[in-house]
């Protein structure tokens, strides 16, 4: 007879379906071998296969070495084959204490036994975004910045944040900005001002004397 060979590919994606990239994927052979080391997904989410028989093939998917998906697709064609896997996105928002976004604040996201999951900095709008397995997690924001010629470093920390749905998380950094009558820059502007008023007041009298 006619045997049949295909080339399926494997779409990894998040709960809101979104690529993951470099995600761990180890596959169970219909004979019941499994790979000994992992494939990993390309930028795209992607994992391929070349040249197999139609048939049952299990795949265990990790994520931040936590397994986050079990599953076997039957391969009746190249697919793609999407599988959704128990990763969320978390999306951390930094602002000041006046509400304003922080952008280039560094966060930090780690386990409570204290197993970094993440290091980003935030964009322009304030944010990071990270893919996380189901769990609870500690977040810290860390920021350094000159503000009004004093340099301002500042930081918080969000403690026992439960992550098992996609969310978004904000973080607030309460002494940034400080206030202004803390600042160098304040009190050079105050001088500047003290001195004109003087010279004003000075060329005031002499013009009185005249």
């Amino acid at each position: 007879g006619i045997i049949v060979y295909y080339n399926p590919a494997f779409y990894i994606v998040d709960d809101v379906d979104a690529p993951l990239p470099s995600a761990q994927v180890f596959i169970t052979w219909p004979n019941g071998s499994m790979d000994v080391l992992p494939r990993y997904t390309t930028a795209n989410g992607f994992i391929n296969l070349t040249h197999v028989l139609p048939a049952n093939y299990g795949l265990t998917i990790l994520w931040k070495d936590v397994v986050v998906k079990q599953t076997t697709i039957g391969v009746n064609s190249d697919g793609p084959y999407t599988i959704k896997t128990e990763v969320y996105q978390l999306t951390v928002n930094v602002v000041g204490n006046g509400g304003a976004v922080v952008h280039g604040a560094y966060v930090i996201i780690y386990t409570q036994a204290g197993v970094g999951y993440g290091l980003d900095t935030t964009d322009a709008s304030g944010q990071v975004l990270f893919k996380l397995p189901a769990g609870t997690y500690n977040i810290e924001a860390h920021f350094s910045a000159e503000y009004w010629l004093r340099v301002v470093t500042t930081s918080a920390t969000e403690a026992d944040v439960s992550v098992n749905a996609s969310a978004s998380k904000t973080i607030v950094l309460t002494e940034f900005p400080p206030p202004i009558w803390t600042t160098t820059g304040f009190w050079l502007l105050m001088a500047l001002v003290g001195v004109l008023v003087l010279v004003a007041v000075f060329i005031f009298l002499r013009r009185r004397r005249v």
